[in-house]
């Protein structure tokens, strides 16, 4: 990105109706295996952006003490 702040009407389009529903909700195997690589220790807090539908908590539950997920879409936070 060139730094420019995206406009109301891009954000609108990039996360218009349906975006949600198409985001993947369990893991391909391809998060899973970047994570091998990852030490978590249980006193680590995580913050997640652009967290999606929280499938990263999904995989790293009970290895950290904390999880915060960030995201735009309001459908996306629970």
């Amino acid at each position: 990105m060139n730094g420019e702040r995206l406009s109301d009407r891009d954000l609108r389009e990039l996360y218009r109706e349906g975006y949600v529903s198409k985001y993947p909700s369990e893991d391909n195997g391809r998060l899973s295996q970047q994570l091998r690589f990852v030490n978590f220790n249980p006193e680590d807090r995580v913050v997640d952006f652009a967290c999606g539908n929280g499938l990263l908590l999904d995989l790293i539950h009970g290895r950290v003490k904390e999880y915060v997920g960030v995201d735009f879409p309001s459908e996306f936070i629970a």
